[in-house]
């Protein structure tokens, strides 16, 4: 999506301007297919975080009450909308109430229970986070539900029973390196640092521009204290492929 390269590239009144344009041009249809509904969605919730991050709120904020005019409040993907924002401003409790009152109307709605689930995690009440999660994994042969479980594992100190999962999600789909690194983080977590190094070198032998796995390597060398000459070409390479990545 053009828009998200120009975030990447941090021409944010560029990315605006796409992410406007396209919204435009959707909600002036007379009818919007299913398919058209969801594309909406999608750059809606773009538009809405790239305005929050300027502190725009009152862009963002319209934007939105564009989209419920149009798609009316009995839609579960506006509430989810509505949920994404609030999370992205940091404001979970808020984001649990509204993920909560959704799912009293939309008890069936598994994205929503997935929100409830990760906004949970981001309030650090792991345990119900981990119930809830758990119960959308059962009987499901999906990765992403059991990344997320992995992830929030990890961020609750159980790093046995979150390589166990990201396992199984790797049996599921063995050529995601997004999983193969996120297997690597928990094993240089664990002290497992030649086999975090291995699976991060596996990573980048598949795909040798692959920034998030050259910043992770480089710090992983760094830490042990005798590599720094391998390590800084390796961060300085992820840095100059994604400049704006606040996380490298």
């Amino acid at each position: 999506e053009l828009g998200e390269t120009y975030e990447e590239l941090g021409r944010t009144t560029d990315a605006i301007a796409f992410y406007e344009g396209v919204f435009n041009e959707l909600v002036n249809k007379p009818r919007l297919e299913a398919s058209q509904n969801e594309r909406l969605l999608n750059v809606v919730a773009r538009l809405m975080r790239t305005y929050n991050r300027q502190g725009d709120k009152k862009k963002a904020q319209a934007a939105f009450a564009r989209v419920q005019q149009l798609l009316g409040d009995n839609n579960p993907m506006v509430s989810s909308l509505l949920i994404d924002s609030l999370r992205e401003e940091g404001k979970y409790r808020e984001a649990l109430d509204a993920t909560r009152a959704a799912l009293a109307r939309y008890p069936n709605d598994r994205s929503l229970k997935l929100t409830e689930a990760l906004t949970l995690g981001d309030l650090r009440n792991y345990e119900d986070s981990l119930k809830a999660l758990r119960n959308l994994v059962e009987g499901q042969t999906d990765s992403s539900v059991l990344t997320i479980l992995s992830s929030v594992q990890l961020q609750s100190g159980q790093l046995k029973e979150a390589e166990a999962t990201i396992r199984k999600a790797l049996e599921l789909d063995p050529n995601d390196t997004d999983l193969l690194i996120q297997l690597g983080s928990i094993q240089d977590r664990s002290g497992q640092r030649s086999e975090a190094e291995k699976t991060l070198r596996s990573v980048l032998q598949r795909e040798p521009d692959n920034a998030t796995a050259l910043n992770n390597l480089g710090y992983f060398l760094a830490e042990r204290n005798a590599r720094y000459n391998e390590a800084l070409p390796l961060i300085e390479k992820a840095v100059s492929i994604e400049p704006l990545n606040g996380s490298f």
